[in-house]
């Protein structure tokens, strides 16, 4: 075990994929971004309540009575889901929706619009400055 260890640290094939990778999770990380700025961007708001937490999996996902610029009045599953509940039954939260697509909408949160494009870029990111310090450390000549 410790010799492949050994032998992925001293890779440079091992630095330039990681250094692929991280550049493609930077590109994904802007990507999802961009769509939440579009998203927020020609989102209306409303106010709606949580009416309960319904399990799916391991996590509890808040599900979610408000009403749209018409009046309808509409119920949907919103992610991300925690474990414990992020949100309490009767807890009321700003909602995120695009008058087209209704039941796309979100809660207008970090967790809820941001966090997997921040995510995804920072692992990104770390992965490419790992990769760039392995590089330059496997490339050094010795003196």
């Amino acid at each position: 075990m410790f010799s492949i260890v050994t032998k992925m640290n001293n890779s440079s094939g091992v630095g330039y994929l990681y250094l692929v990778l991280g550049g493609l999770m930077i590109i994904g990380g802007l990507y999802l971004t961009k769509s939440t700025l579009e998203f927020v961007g020609n989102a209306l708001s409303t106010e709606g309540v949580v009416i309960e937490s319904v399990q799916k999996g391991e996590h509890l996902y808040p599900r979610i009575k408000f009403q749209d610029h018409n009046g309808k009045s509409h119920i949907i599953d919103v992610s991300p889901g925690c474990r414990p509940a992020c949100y309490k039954d009767l807890e009321r939260v700003n909602i995120l929706y695009r008058p087209d697509v209704v039941m796309d909408a979100k809660i207008d949160s970090f967790m809820g619009l941001w966090l997997s494009g921040v995510g995804v870029f920072s692992v990104g990111a770390s992965f490419v400055i790992i990769s760039l310090f392995q590089l330059k450390r496997l490339n050094r000549k010795p003196v």
